[in-house]
């Protein structure tokens, strides 16, 4: 069995991780842009839900992003991202040695065998969840027989999700 950890507005996410706890508390309900590009093409690669809410697409200029109400817009930080990529390996690897860092905020563990340190795969979804948080992270987690449908299922549902061997064409 696989589990996937997808960290949904992975832009956004490792921005805010750089913020004080309470200060990250109050920006996750303001619409938070990422942008990248020079000065006069700046675009939105990432944005949060409030932002989504606000109308903000992907692709948008700062200016138009702007114009869909009051957001906050950051520039895009490879170093922040790069440092919440190794937080969440460091997370993923407390439940298995198994791990393999796939995109930016998606890693992939093999979690066979985890049953006697974990108990089932409820509740190691459940421990993994938590102990997410205590990185700053909100996340997807789905365990899957294999790598491809965790992953697909972890991009496609919030929260928990577990794929029962040979349902993954249900799912």
């Amino acid at each position: 069995m696989f589990a996937c950890l997808y960290l949904p507005d992975f832009s956004v996410q490792a921005t805010l991780r750089c913020e004080p706890e309470q200060r990250r508390e109050l920006l996750t309900k303001s619409g938070i842009v990422i942008l990248e590009g020079s000065a006069s093409n700046n675009r939105v690669i990432s944005r949060n839900d409030a932002a989504r809410q606000l109308g903000i697409e992907l692709g948008m200029t700062k200016l138009q992003a702007q114009s869909c109400g009051s957001v906050l817009a950051h520039q895009r930080n490879l170093q922040s991202e790069d440092a919440a990529q190794a937080a969440l390996l460091d997370c993923a690897r407390m439940f298995s040695p198994r791990v393999e860092s796939t995109a930016p905020g998606v890693v992939i563990l093999d979690v066979d065998g985890t049953e006697k340190l974990f108990g089932p795969l409820q509740r190691l979804a459940s421990r993994i969840l938590q102990q997410s948080r205590e990185f700053g992270f909100c996340m997807n987690v789905a365990i899957a027989a294999d790598p491809d449908s965790a992953s697909c299922a972890a991009r496609s549902w919030e929260g928990i999700t577990i794929i029962p061997p040979g349902r993954e064409a249900q799912f």
